[in-house]
């Protein structure tokens, strides 16, 4: 089956960043063929405060990212996670 595990990393590492790598890893050893979508909270900090908000607003960079994603790799299920 292909996955497309998409996940946001929180600035501080924890449990739910582990929890997502477990989960990818458990996947692919079952057989299934998983692609990975990740952003780090730490990119708000590279950006000014305008860019930031319209980030927060809308996304655009990560709906094309994610959307050329999903167009090449044709995922059967997508899973996500703090986002």
């Amino acid at each position: 089956m292909r996955i497309l595990a998409c996940h946001n990393y929180y600035k501080i590492r924890g449990g739910e960043d582990q929890s997502f790598e477990d989960e990818v890893a458990l996947l692919r050893s079952a057989g299934h063929e998983v692609e990975t979508y990740t952003r780090h909270n730490d990119e708000v900090d590279q950006m000014s405060q305008l860019a930031a908000a319209a980030q927060t607003l809308y996304g655009r960079n990560a709906t094309r990212d994610l959307g050329a994603l999903a167009h090449r790799f044709r995922p059967q299920i997508v899973h996500f996670t703090n986002t």
